[in-house]
């Protein structure tokens, strides 16, 4: 007895050339679409979420109130000056000078009547100083040592406290530092005596 045996026949597809090139084409076109796709998503960029205030933790800006106070700042006429330079200092004839410095003499003072009557200058009709200037009580002494145009002040005689005195005039009896001061009456000149002081020098010289 002959067995046969039949062949399995298997089925094959066949695809043209142009069907493949064209599957080939999708399937690529596919994976770069893919590949933009995701590039895409990791070049976006993260949302960070702001932080939320709490109402408690709010704090109000201050409001600053206007003042209804005035300050006035009291000023002299010729210039603004501390308290501290008026008591080393003082002012002539419209102009503040400071102490230079500090020094001591005798101290003695005349006056127009110190022979017992007027003394006048007949040639220029005034008591003359060695300056040419007008002798002015309470203005005008002799010094040696303290050049004409100085300006002096004279501590421990009431009298003439805080007077400035310009040296106008010399004498042949003052000698050093010793000051003899022109008074307006004679009086004042023995009031004055002939006692040592301190002299403070606010100007030396013109």
């Amino acid at each position: 007895m002959k067995i046969k045996i039949k062949k399995r026949q298997h089925n094959t597809i066949r695809i043209s050339r142009k069907k493949a090139a064209a599957i080939v084409v999708c399937l690529i076109t596919a994976i770069l679409v893919s590949i933009c796709i995701f590039q895409a998503k990791a070049d976006e960029p993260s949302i960070i979420e702001e932080p939320t205030v709490e109402e408690d933790t709010i704090i109000e800006e201050q409001t600053i109130e206007p003042t209804t106070e005035e300050t006035t700042i009291e000023t002299t006429t010729a210039e603004v000056i501390t308290e501290e330079e008026v008591a080393e200092g003082a002012w002539f004839e419209g102009q503040f000078y400071s102490v230079l410095w500090e020094d001591g003499g005798i101290i003695t003072g005349y006056c127009p009547y110190c022979n017992g009557w007027l003394e006048i200058d007949e040639e220029n009709g005034d008591w003359g100083t060695s300056s040419g200037c007008q002798a002015t009580p309470y203005r005008t002494c002799a010094a040696d040592n303290f050049p004409e145009g100085s300006l002096l002040m004279i501590e421990g005689i009431p009298l003439i406290e805080g007077v400035v005195w310009r040296v106008e005039d010399t004498g042949g009896l003052i000698d050093g530092n010793d000051i003899d001061v022109f008074l307006d009456c004679h009086e004042d000149e023995q009031y004055v005596g002939n006692n040592y002081h301190t002299i403070k020098v606010l100007r030396y010289g013109w």
